[in-house]
């Protein structure tokens, strides 16, 4: 082999190594019962209240952790069908999937099939994968690529059940871009993930919403209440800013951790008295008669979607994601427009009424090409100010325990392509 390409091999393989080691820092911090991914950001919630992380319990009985598959990546990646398991943003990190990141960590991006020099080859390749979740933001890039607005080949999206499921995909390699919301982005770039942000997709200006039964408008009738709220770092956001909204410290309700699926079940059996959730399934609990206490249109500008990407990004990568970019605004300017076609697929896809969908997107402010040049093109970019805000936010509420680094957040080199073309 000619020096040249075996130098070549050698870096790459180091870049690997490195990977290999970042994830298996993240992997000894959550079997140390540290920062645990994107679960941390209940850390300092639960430490104000003197809970165990994994406890679980509720007025009903206890709430076990979800079973995931043992075998692999790619038995979670069989959930990618539009509602096989409706989507959560929010991670629960159960002993299996513990293990399983254990072996993803040692693999370093290696193929289940064992060790291979394919390891060190570079990535990102066609076609581009990238990881979403349930959530009507995410929806507009699903449907460019139903309609063929992206290039066959190009990009194939993967819907997966949690950020957790997310994260394991991008640390494997499986995965080599994803969606997330800001404080999951610095999350998991403080937890050593070198993910930049591409685009803006959304922003939630009530979306995200705490909902809760009649008659608990007031902070006495809510002291001492239970509180539904996923493991998740906007479950965790938005909470906190409520209890501060009422003057409430976190030891003066009882938290029950409960996926925004499996919320409404709660409801109906008078488990749960508040529910911190979010569209599509808020939808689901007011029609049950909950009434809303608080919402994200009440912290603007705190929670917010963006498509990242594992660093370093190829040219694959930039192409791939600037056609999936370019298919996703087409279809953001279309909905924008009231056209019936998409909101009705759409509303479809999320399992509710074109009219529910209608009144969600007034809580949910896509965020399109024009829009995306000052969130990520310009200088500053607003994206990195809106990441500073909120991670002092995090940090006062101990959901951080670091400021970012602002200066290595963003890769605007994929809207630039956009442009271009």
């Amino acid at each position: 082999m000619p020096l040249a390409i075996r130098g070549r091999l050698r870096r790459r393989c180091r870049g690997v190594k490195e990977r290999s080691r970042r994830a298996e820092t993240l992997v000894i911090r959550r079997r140390a019962g540290g920062r645990s991914g994107p679960s941390h950001f209940l850390a300092g919630l639960l430490a104000k209240q003197g809970w165990d992380q994994e406890q679980r319990s509720s007025p009903g009985g206890r709430l076990q952790d979800e079973q995931v598959s043992d075998t692999g990546m790619d038995a979670s990646f069989a959930h990618s069908g539009p509602f096989a398991q409706p989507g959560m943003r929010s991670p629960r990190v159960s002993p299996a999937r513990r293990a399983f990141l254990r072996r993803l960590a040692a693999a370093a991006g290696v193929a289940a099939g064992g060790l291979s020099l394919v390891a060190c080859a570079p990535r990102p390749r066609a076609p581009l994968r990238v990881g979403t979740q349930t959530w009507f933001g995410n929806e507009p890039m699903h449907l460019a690529v139903a309609r063929g607005l992206v290039p066959r080949g190009q990009v194939h999206l993967v819907r997966l059940p949690t950020s957790t499921t997310v994260l394991q995909g991008l640390i494997s390699g499986q995965l080599d871009a994803a969606t997330l919301t800001l404080d999951e982005l610095l999350s998991a770039r403080q937890d050593q993930l070198d993910l930049r942000a591409v685009a803006v997709l959304d922003v939630s200006v009530g979306g995200d919403r705490v909902l809760g039964r009649p008659g608990l408008a007031s902070t006495e009738a809510l002291r001492g209440r239970s509180v539904a709220v996923e493991k998740s770092a906007v479950g965790a956001l938005l909470l906190d800013a409520f209890l501060r909204h009422h003057g409430l410290a976190p030891q003066e309700v009882r938290t029950v951790f409960l996926p925004a699926a499996q919320q409404l079940e709660a409801w109906r059996a008078g488990r749960v008295d508040v529910f911190v959730t979010y569209d599509p399934f808020a939808l689901a609990l007011e029609a049950q008669g909950a009434v809303n206490l608080f919402d994200s249109g009440q912290i603007p500008g705190r929670i917010l979607d963006v498509l990242v990407v594992m660093h370093p990004c190829n040219e694959v990568c930039v192409e791939g994601l600037a056609a999936l970019l370019a298919g996703h605004f087409r279809v953001v300017e279309d909905l924008l427009d009231g056209s019936p076609g998409c909101i009705g697929a759409i509303a479809a896809n999320l399992g509710v009424s074109p009219e529910q969908l209608r009144a969600s997107m007034t809580r949910i402010e896509l965020v399109d090409r024009a829009a995306n040049h000052a969130w990520i093109e310009q200088e500053p970019p607003r994206l990195r100010a809106a990441a500073v805000e909120v991670a002092a936010v995090m940090m006062a509420a101990g959901l951080l325990t670091s400021a970012p680094e602002p200066g290595t957040l963003i890769d605007a080199r994929v809207l630039a392509r956009l442009t271009r073309t």
